[in-house]
């Protein structure tokens, strides 16, 4: 159908999705469906034109033209959601599409093209002939070729005397460029300064050297802005750049500058002020120091806008320890010594005080008194080392492992000795130290080795340059900050979560028996379980100001499982049923109901899957399935079970596949396969089976015979072995039922990654569909608007002028216009298909993303089962043995975490376990001992 007479094609400016609406809505604000953005309606049209950089970028092939327009279009959005130019440059290189050398090449090439223009003005309208516009451009040429160096071809002509300043500024003011540019150059690398940069950078990305640019380039970067995401925007330049480069400068100043940021967070901590009253004190600090080369701290300034009281400030420069710290220890010190009376001591912090507010340099309280007389140079020095003596760590011998630097300064040679761990630096001097030479030069010292946390008092700094009892020997000079460790969440259960654990094997071999009482039993209302969250740790800080960050703390979820339900935004868990409660590995917390069966498993019942507890009263019969929370039965042939609690058998076991999560009674096992979380507790023998358990495995009065099992908390059994079977190879100590489970785990996530990457790889690629059907109905509905326009033009031009026209040139128009009308049906139609199109399209990109989410949780999951159930396994309390209270046969294998044994003899009575014969060896050291 073709479109009516008053409908326009627009294109949303955020999203780039295209519409047809009346056009009476021309001009007025409306919301896109797909983006939900407002947007201002604007028709769509067609002129081809990018700017300078971008149409320079693609005649030297720097990029490809969909990656530019994926730029301009971010550039363009940008703009319009912030106000915010980004230069385009940036956004390619951010986007990886070109390479900093390439930034550097596009730069000068941007630069060369506007210096061309730049003499084709100055030939053309001012006193300046070709051969000197042509011979500056040469020169130009000449010496970025011979030493890497941009000249704008105006500062050319301008040294040559064919322009004047005026006529310089006059051409650049025409070209839009800043009138700076003359005297900015390009380095290699850098691209230009930041005038000459500004400059560049704002005509190629807006200049078009004879026009602005056309509004074909609105259709393709509408089309292409669904691809461009703002999340990808390049990172604004770091601002505190100039002002680090400002205070380096001065050392000095970048001591107290840093010291005075770390002192701003500690009072926005403390609530004694906000984070906008400190940001302008630190303004207000740089200013002085920028205009007076003034040293202000900004804890005087905050006192001085009655932001904080004296006594606030002093507070937070003691946590600090800084030089209030050590001025009070000098004069406690002075005090105990008998050289000083606290009228003195008061007098002298006062003064320190005055200094402070003036803002100028800070006098040591130990020149003050000597000053006042109240202290000789004598008595000053000696409180000094004692103040250095106290606070100052001195050790002969190097710490293990630590890294030793010799670096000189001034002549003088220093050991630098920096611990494993980075949280403590020493030095050690190997000769005198001249006077010339104070604290603040060997914090620069310090600084060039990048030393910068934790620095000892200026005293103790002080006393290490000037006494001869610090030569070659070491001298802590820093100690960095440890990491705190966090606490991980936890659940707290109200029930007893392991109401049929066997108990833990004593000295004497003897397993606690306590009467726990009977199976739990919860009704509706019951809180069962709640969530005690996380701690995080607090990150640390080396001697080089890097972070050493805490060991990770995971947290926990509070699950609900069937019968609970969870309250207080997940943290509790309450029954919603009466039942038996228990618990799973992540936090999952149930309350079960019960299936009865009368009689067996077998062909009457089928397979059992059922999400509670299972009651046979017969046997499970070979052949069959068995997949509940727990089970009680009377015998079990050679059947599959797969329980997430326990099993309770009254008989036997005979060859079944058992996997258990929690806990293992029968009466016998004959050719079993088990894996189990928790202990397996049989009453008569077990023969010819494989057993790994995560708990203990238990036969009291019984026998193990011809088996493997792997028990990570021990064995205890009456007997094992006859005189006429193979021997048991029996594993202690080590978790193999839990290695398996993690590698099971393991194959999980490595599956859905890949089915993940799968799915990103198909979602990638009907994305660049997506967008080849943008600008397709970009320039369909181009094709329909001008063959629209062009109609009407032609009918206006019949209607205006019949007569003046031949019979043959009316009916060739007429016709034409039939034509014309054809081909904006034609357009409609096919804009209508691919509408249609692209609505397929967003379906299955939508089902991807959903399946991509999906994975993604899935695999999260997983990790986190894994973490828990490893986390799980290291808590476990062991001390793995082999205990028998009758005897163990000759030909037995046991196997420990670092030891192993295969039996020589027949031993009665005998506990076998893995001891260490001597601690300060390694693992060679341990052995498995028979008591």
């Amino acid at each position: 159908m073709a479109p009516e007479k008053n409908e326009i094609t627009i294109s949303c400016t955020f999203c780039g999705s295209t519409y047809r609406i009346p056009d009476h809505i021309l001009g007025k604000m409306v919301t896109c469906k797909k983006c939900r953005q407002k947007f201002k309606a604007e028709p769509v049209s067609a002129a081809k034109s990018y700017p300078l950089l971008g149409r320079i970028a693609l005649e030297n092939r720097l990029v490809q033209e969909t990656d530019l327009i994926k730029a301009i279009s971010m550039q363009k959005a940008v703009r319009e959601k912030t106000g915010k130019e980004l230069p385009l440059e940036e956004i390619l290189l951010k986007q990886g599409v070109i390479s900093e050398s390439k930034k550097s090449i596009l730069m000068i090439t941007v630069m060369r093209q506007l210096d061309k223009e730049f003499c084709r003005i100055a030939v053309n309208q001012y006193n300046v002939s070709q051969e000197q516009a042509d011979r500056a451009l040469d020169e130009q040429a000449k010496r970025f070729k011979n030493s890497r160096e941009s000249i704008p071809a105006g500062t050319i002509l301008l040294e040559s005397g064919a322009l004047t300043r005026q006529e310089c500024n006059a051409i650049l003011m025409k070209q839009g460029r800043n009138q700076d540019a003359i005297s900015s150059g390009l380095s290699e690398t850098a691209g230009t300064d930041h005038a000459g940069r500004e400059s560049v950078r704002k005509n190629a990305s807006d200049n078009t050297m004879d026009k602005p640019p056309g509004p074909d380039l609105k259709i393709k970067l509408h089309a292409s802005a669904e691809t461009a995401s703002l999340n990808k925007i390049p990172p604004a330049l770091d601002q505190d750049m100039s002002e680090k480069m400002e205070v380096l400068k001065d050392k000095k100043f970048f001591h107290i500058r840093n010291l005075d940021k770390k002192f701003g967070n500690m009072v926005i901590d403390d609530n004694l002020a906000t984070r906008e009253e400190v940001d302008k004190a630190l303004e207000e600090q740089l200013e002085k120091f920028q205009s007076s080369g003034m040293r202000i701290l900004i804890g005087n300034i905050l006192v001085r806008e009655n932001i904080l009281t004296p006594e606030q400030r002093d507070a937070v420069l003691v946590k600090q320890e800084r030089l209030v710290l050590a001025a009070e220890k000098f004069g406690q010190i002075g005090i105990k010594k008998g050289f000083l009376i606290q009228e003195d001591v008061d007098k002298a912090l006062q003064e320190q005080e005055d200094q402070k507010e003036q803002g100028g340099s800070i006098e040591r309280i130990g020149e003050i008194l000597v000053r006042m007389s109240a202290l000789t140079s004598d008595q000053r020095d000696e409180i000094i080392k004692a103040q250095t003596d106290a606070l100052i760590q001195m050790e002969d011998d190097d710490e293990p492992d630590a890294t030793i630097t010799e670096a000189g300064f001034r002549d003088i040679v220093f050991e630098i000795i920096i611990s494993r761990d980075r949280l403590r630096s020493y030095l050690r001097r190997k000769s005198e130290i001249p006077e010339s030479l104070d604290v603040y030069d060997l914090k620069d010292f310090l600084m060039d080795h990048k030393i910068v946390y934790g620095l000892v008092d200026d005293t103790m700094l002080e006393g290490f340059l000037r006494y001869e009892g610090y030569l070659d020997r070491k001298f802590k000079i820093a100690q960095g900050k440890f990491p705190k460790t966090g606490r991980p969440g936890k659940i707290k259960y109200y029930f007893d979560t392991e109401h049929l654990k066997v108990g833990a094997l004593g000295e004497g071999g003897q397993i606690d028996y306590k009467d726990r009482g009977e199976i739990p039993f919860v009704q509706k209302g019951t809180l069962l379980a709640e969530k005690i969250h996380m701690i995080e740790g607090e990150q640390g800080i080396d001697v080089f100001g890097h972070p050493i960050h805490p060991e990770e703390i995971r947290d926990i979820s509070l699950k609900a499982g069937p019968g609970v339900e969870l309250f207080e935004d997940g943290q509790k868990a309450f029954a919603k049923v009466d039942g038996q409660p228990g618990a799973e590995f992540g936090g999952k917390v149930s309350v079960l109901s019960e299936l009865k069966i009368k009689g067996d498993v077998g062909y009457e019942t089928g397979h059992i899957d059922f999400n509670g507890n299972v009651n046979v009263s017969g046997v499970v019969q070979s052949g069959f399935r068995v997949k509940a929370s727990s089970l009680t039965a009377s015998e079990i042939g050679e059947a599959e079970i797969e329980l997430s609690g326990d099993l309770k058998v009254t008989g036997g076991v005979n060859d079944a596949k058992i996997h258990i999560h929690g806990n293992m009674k029968a009466k016998y096992l004959k050719n079993a396969t088990i894996s189990a979380y928790g202990d397996v507790d049989i009453d008569k023998e077990i023969i010819d089976s494989k057993i790994d358990t995560s708990g203990m495995c238990v036969v009291k009065s019984g026998k193990i015979i011809s088996s493997e099992i792997a028990a990570k908390k021990g064995i205890l059994a009456k007997q094992i072995g006859t005189d006429m079977s193979s021997p048991c190879t029996l594993w202690i100590g080590v978790d193999s039922h839990m290695d398996k489970e993690i590698e099971k785990l393991h194959v999980k996530i490595s599956e859905l990654q890949q089915s993940r990457e799968e799915l990103l790889a198909q979602e990638q690629g009907l994305e660049g569909k997506d967008s080849q059907l943008q600008l397709d109905i970009a320039n369909y509905a181009q094709i329909q608007d001008r063959s629209m326009v062009e109609k009407r033009d032609l009918e206006k031009k019949l209607k205006e002028s019949p007569g003046n026209m031949e019979k043959g040139a009316v009916e060739k128009i007429k016709a034409y216009i039939q034509a014309l009308d054809q081909k904006a049906k034609d357009a409609d139609a096919t804009i209508n298909q691919l509408f249609a199109q692209q609505d397929q399209l967003e379906e299955k990109k939508n089902s991807l993303k959903t399946s991509v989410m999906e994975i993604e949780k899935s695999i999260n999951d997983l990790k986190d089962e894994k973490q828990e159930k490893l986390q799980w396994s290291i808590n476990q309390k062991q001390d793995a043995r082999v205990s028998v209270s009758g005897g163990i046969y000759e030909g037995t294998k046991i196997f420990g975490q670092n030891a192993s044994i295969i039996l020589n003899k027949d031993y009665k009575r005998a506990e076998i376990k893995e001891v260490r014969t001597d601690p300060s060896r390694s693992k060679d050291s341990w052995i498995m001992r028979v008591e």
